[in-house]
């Protein structure tokens, strides 16, 4: 399996950051940091996976905790950026994401919410984005425990708009 892994912080040399796994090739990464008030180290990391048709961006990214609502529409602003950047390619953004409902007015995101896990004592639900369409539809979603807490496991088909 392949991996990227986007360091957020290193603390005497204990790594925080986001990460993506894959099967597919890995194209490229970037990390962007989210640059308001309210967040320490928080940030996107983008991975371009190569998912044969076209590559697949997968955003996994972290959210300030204790977002005002402006730092938190800037926060995903950043990711409608990337978004729109990549065109109609398929798109999903794994995190500690708010409702699609609240964020509609900025774009149309499907949302897989899984069981709700612990992390560090908290509630913390395991939360997919993907833009519906042409390119992507999902096909089975799942939540399983693991050691490290709840884990939302999708299937994804991939199509050629051509095609469909």
């Amino acid at each position: 399996m392949r991996k990227v892994f986007g360091e957020t912080m290193n603390t005497s040399g204990r790594q925080e950051g986001n990460a993506v796994f894959s099967t597919y090739p890995i194209r490229s990464h970037d990390n962007t940091e989210y640059k308001v008030k309210s967040a320490s180290y928080e940030s996107a990391l983008q991975v371009a996976v190569d998912a044969g048709l076209s590559d697949a961006m997968i955003v996994s990214t972290r959210l300030p905790e204790k977002a005002l609502n402006r730092d938190l529409t800037s926060c995903v602003q950043t990711i409608i950026g990337i978004r729109r950047s990549i065109g109609d390619g398929p798109f999903i953004v794994a995190g500690n994401l708010p409702r699609p409902t609240e964020i509609e007015k900025l774009e149309k995101f499907a949302e897989v919410r899984g069981t709700h896990g612990k992390a560090e004592g908290r509630s913390q639900p395991s939360v997919l984005w993907y833009v519906d369409g042409d390119a992507i539809n999902l096909i089975d979603a799942r939540s399983v425990e693991t050691p490290f807490g709840s884990l939302t496991i999708a299937q994804f088909g991939l199509f050629n708009k051509a095609l469909r």
